[in-house]
């Protein structure tokens, strides 16, 4: 599987340990909640990356794991701690905010989309 794959099951696994439910026990919950009929070892499948959930599951997961944003909790964040901007970067993006009659041309010249701006 790809790497997104292995983001969701790594991300449903990380969540059911951290409710402490085992799998069998969300095997349970899914069916007497949400009346879906899903085999531990299909979760386990999920949580391994061998496949992914249907989105009507996936949500019931989510439902129960308590992930209230899925976005954040799906979405990799990116690494900003090593991330410096320059005072010399900080002033272009300053005159650059200053200049919205200019922002097209400098989005063209930088091979950037409009809907940026």
């Amino acid at each position: 599987m790809d790497k997104k794959s292995e983001l969701i099951g790594d991300t449903l696994k990380k969540y059911r340990k951290h409710i402490g439910l085992s799998v069998p026990q969300v095997a349970v919950l899914l069916e007497e909640r949400y009346d879906m009929h899903v085999a531990a070892k299909t979760i386990y499948g999920w949580e391994s990356s061998q496949c992914l959930p249907p989105a009507q599951k996936l949500l019931a997961l989510c439902d129960i794991y308590q992930i209230n944003n899925i976005n954040s909790a799906f979405i990799p964040t990116v690494d900003n701690k090593n991330f410096v901007i320059t005072p010399f970067e900080k002033r272009l993006v300053e005159e650059f905010r200053n200049h919205p009659d200019l922002q097209v041309a400098v989005c063209r010249i930088l091979g950037l989309e409009k809907d940026n701006v």
